[in-house]
């Protein structure tokens, strides 16, 4: 409350504003840091951008060199005599592929986003981060399935899990940091 000062010639005294002020200021810087994106949620998001960054590129260029992998393997089998079974099986894996890949591209820009709402600190980027882990995941042990039989099933199986330790780490990472974010 201002009130006049007898030492200052019946002027307000601003001592107890600038207190109210500062503490106010204190509330407000105390609300600020609880909403900073802590460092290490900095550096997932900027690791997520860099890693989509790679797999769509690298989808991609899967993508454009394909055709060139099965006109080769085509003619492989024409010269090898092995036939339409081996075509078949080439066309099949091919086939496969080239879902993955996109299942790859479709998966990364989900990651994008969610990591894009993360790095703005809204929790639902957590949610859509998780989705675009799952997808290309999945179309990856659908390819396995009808692809590989045999000893091959098992290393297709080997791969997949291997394949998830990372997806599952930044998972679990970005979920310890749901506190820091919003709804």
């Amino acid at each position: 409350m201002l009130q006049p000062s007898e030492q200052s010639g019946g002027c307000f005294v601003w001592s107890d504003m600038k207190n109210e002020l500062d503490l106010l200021d204190g509330e407000l810087n105390s609300e600020v840091r609880v909403l900073e994106r802590p460092s290490f949620l900095t550096v997932l998001c900027i690791l997520t951008f860099v890693g989509v960054g790679f797999a769509i590129i690298s989808a991609i260029f899967g993508l454009f060199t394909m055709s060139l992998v099965e006109g080769m393997m085509t003619g492989l089998s024409d010269v090898s005599g092995n036939g339409d079974d081996f075509s078949q099986s080439i066309g099949n894996s091919y086939r496969w592929t080239k879902i993955i890949y996109l299942l790859s591209i479709a998966g990364s820009l989900f990651c994008l986003v969610g990591a894009l709402f993360m790095w703005k600190l809204r929790k639902i980027g957590y949610f859509i981060y998780i989705i675009g882990q799952l997808i290309p995941l999945t179309g990856t042990v659908l390819s396995v399935g009808s692809t590989f039989s045999g000893i091959f099933a098992g290393l297709g199986m080997f791969s997949i899990i291997l394949s998830m330790v990372f997806p599952v780490g930044f998972i679990i990472m970005y979920g310890l940091h749901l506190k820091y974010m919003k709804k």
